[in-house]
């Protein structure tokens, strides 16, 4: 049986356990103000979904200085994706017979957009937490309630009973950049086109959403 040298021996020995020091580390990122999770997935080619897996995230709430770990080794990285905007429902409103204009509709405009807030909110000072935060259902009620009268004009003569269910988005810029109908309520198709085109012209305040804010407005037609 042949004996190795035993300087050659201890060579084999020494290396052994030092190949797992070769191994290369996992790329890491140090939260700074104004990140927020979706912002560091697009600008590393990765998704929300994975960034949460990786660092054990149960939300998307991140802190100032928090160290993220990128484990591009663990999966192929899938194209950034936007992430989803919130979605709220918003208290509704009642349209009835009696508001529609007696004379012809009045012109609109579109409001004009307005400077984004900085993304995200900072909402408990330099060292706290970090979060987008989009609009309150104050701000929205707000400003459904000052322009919903407009949508009286799509009334038909004799007024229209049922309740449309609208999904508005508002750009963080304060204009509405997506509006759907979730559910027509038996009422007539024109009518909901109108109301949809109408209220596309609602003025919002700023937010910090990049990606827009979502909520679900139910309005209500009444007879009475």
């Amino acid at each position: 049986m042949t004996r190795l040298p035993w300087a050659l021996l201890l060579l084999v020995t020494l290396l052994t356990p030092a190949c797992g020091l070769l191994e290369p580390e996992h790329p890491t990122i140090t939260v700074v103000k104004g990140d927020t999770l979706s912002k560091l997935a697009r600008t590393h080619g990765v998704t929300v979904a994975q960034l949460k897996e990786w660092n054990g995230l149960r939300s998307d709430t991140i802190e100032i200085g928090q160290v993220l770990v990128l484990k591009l080794d663990a999966a192929p990285a899938a194209p950034p994706k936007a992430s989803p905007a919130p979605k709220r429902r918003a208290k509704g409103a009642t349209l009835r017979a009696a508001d529609a204009p007696p004379t012809g509709p009045a012109a609109l405009t579109m409001p004009a957009p307005k400077p984004c807030l900085a993304e995200p909110t900072d909402v408990e000072g330099d060292e706290g937490m970090v979060a987008s935060a989009g609009l309150s259902l104050d701000e929205v009620r707000s400003s459904m309630n000052m322009f919903i009268q407009h949508a009286a004009r799509c009334l038909p003569e004799g007024g229209a009973e049922g309740v449309l269910t609208l999904d508005i988005t508002v750009g963080c810029d304060g204009r509405v950049s997506g509006l759907s109908v979730a559910d027509d309520g038996g009422l007539p198709g024109p009518l909901a086109a109108c109301v949809v085109e109408t209220l596309g012209y609602t003025p919002f305040p700023a937010h910090d959403l990049p990606d827009g804010f979502t909520f679900t407005f139910p309005l209500r037609f009444s007879m009475e």
